[in-house]
């Protein structure tokens, strides 16, 4: 994970409570428009996981145009948050 860190130049990786895993975390908007998605533009998911994707960036447009700061923009963060991981169960 520290690799991606290293690799695209933003974000950081965060040990999970448990120390059996960890999380590469990106909270910066410019740099998931600029940089993460554009990697996985070109080196695209396959199945669930690509459509997860699409409701992620969509909801990454609201908010880089603030829309998350708004009654009507939080509802649409909502109702496509409520879309993603449909069907699979929770880990």
């Amino acid at each position: 994970m520290l690799s991606l860190v290293d690799y695209f130049h933003c974000g950081k990786c965060s040990v999970r409570s448990n120390k059996l895993a960890c999380d590469f975390i990106v909270s910066n908007i410019s740099d998931l428009n600029e940089k993460i998605f554009p990697f996985f533009d070109k080196y695209t998911f396959q199945g669930a996981k690509a459509l997860d994707y699409e409701y992620f960036k969509k909801i990454a447009k609201i908010m880089s145009v603030k829309g998350h700061l708004t009654d009507s923009g939080l509802e649409e963060i909502i109702k496509i948050r409520e879309e993603m991981n449909k069907g699979r169960s929770s880990n």
